[in-house]
């Protein structure tokens, strides 16, 4: 429901409470056969905050208590009254929830008895089953971000694209997983179509329909100019339409200079893509703001196409892990967010490891601990198409 429609039902509700409350409370007469009543006009409210009113039937004193179910929730509902005496409306607010399902009784407890209604909110995590799929880190959680997984159809059956963690707060994926295969690629092409992601409220994404526009300082061909910068290219999702739609979700971008876009960091996708093969290669992109133990700057910019400040990531890397022999392989890549020219080379590579230790992240986490730990800690660059 939007909170414009929210809004409206609410004032619908009041208003008709209102004209039907006009007369003294002692002659208004409790619903259920006299005896003592509490309701909501809705039980269950979705992620964004609002209110409602509580309509209570009684014709005694009462006071309201909230019983909030499941541990660490802490308060999230509050009300314009805590006690009175005989029929009444009481406002019931509610926070943002950007966590998980959840669910409180709202009591009203009057001398003779105890009436309760529940309010169930939904939460922007619900639901969330994270599979062992070999591209993706450890997801570490909190109260700002969530895991996201998208899947399309390919070939006639339901098949992952990518997944991401994503921060909420800041309007940015912390990575992007996903695997890169020759049945990924096709002749679909790029089809631009910049939108909102379907998993994510739009309340915790930063609309970047317009990149000419978009960003407050933005200088069309200079090299500090800055693009909408995919993490999963859409050039690694031509086989359908579908496939390739997905990559233009503002979850998927950040901003990112122009002359780092189109330069080295275009040529570090080619260089990916044609490490794809018939054997999976597993990709995580990375957006930085700072180092474990880093205080560098965070430089944010004014978004004019919806008013919101993006932050501008101060590195980008790569990951890759494919199969080697009866083992596995991985490289990394490591780029500040600079303007930097079109070649790639074997210094601009390093260990997964070393990665990890700048992010904080457990790349690949989905394989046997020995495994993971040859495969991160040695970079074989005789495996790696230069």
């Amino acid at each position: 429901m939007s909170s414009g429609l929210r809004i409206a039902n609410v004032l619908i509700f009041a208003l008709a409470t209102v004209a039907g409350c006009s007369q003294k409370h002692e002659d208004v007469k409790p619903e259920n056969n006299g005896k003592a009543t509490v309701s909501l006009l809705r039980g269950t409210v979705d992620l964004l905050s609002g209110s409602q009113f509580l309509t209570i039937g009684c014709n005694t004193s009462w006071r309201l208590e909230v019983d909030y179910k499941g541990a660490g929730e802490g308060e999230w509902i509050g009300y314009d009254a805590e006690e009175g005496q005989g029929n009444g409306l009481v406002r019931i607010s509610w926070e943002l929830n950007n966590g998980f399902d959840r669910e409180a009784d709202i009591r009203v407890i009057a001398p003779d008895t105890v009436m309760s209604v529940t309010l169930q909110q939904s939460g922007l995590k619900s639901g969330i089953v994270i599979p062992g799929w070999l591209e993706l880190p450890a997801v570490q959680m909190d109260d700002h971000t969530v895991f996201v997984s998208h899947d399309v159809a390919l070939n006639g059956k339901q098949v992952r694209n990518y997944s991401m963690l994503y921060n909420t707060e800041l309007y940015m994926a912390h990575w992007v997983a996903y695997p890169l295969h020759v049945c990924y690629l096709g002749s679909a092409g790029r089809n631009d179509a910049w939108q909102y992601d379907s998993y994510v409220d739009r309340y915790f994404e930063g609309c970047q329909a317009k990149a000419s526009s978009g960003y407050g300082d933005y200088v069309q061909g200079d090299l500090y100019s800055y693009d909408r910068g995919h993490q999963l290219p859409s050039a690694d999702r031509t086989a359908t339409e579908e496939m390739n739609q997905q990559t233009f979700y503002y979850t998927n971008i950040t901003p990112q200079m122009a002359g780092l876009n189109q330069r080295k960091w275009g040529t570090l996708e080619d260089w990916v893509r044609n490490n794809a093969v018939n054997d999976t290669l597993y990709v995580v992109s990375g957006a930085v703001l700072r180092t474990v133990g880093g205080e560098e700057t965070i430089t944010y910019k004014h978004n004019n196409n919806d008013g919101k400040e993006l932050p501008v990531p101060n590195y980008y890397y790569k990951v890759l892990l494919k199969s080697a022999g009866n083992g596995w392989t991985a490289i990394g890549f490591w780029f500040e967010h600079l303007p930097a020219s079109g070649a790639i080379t074997q210094s601009d590579a390093c260990s997964v490891r070393e990665i990890e230790r700048r992010t904080g992240f457990n790349f690949f986490a989905s394989l046997p601990a020995a495994a993971q730990e040859e495969a991160e800690t040695v970079v074989d660059m005789k495996q790696w198409k230069w």
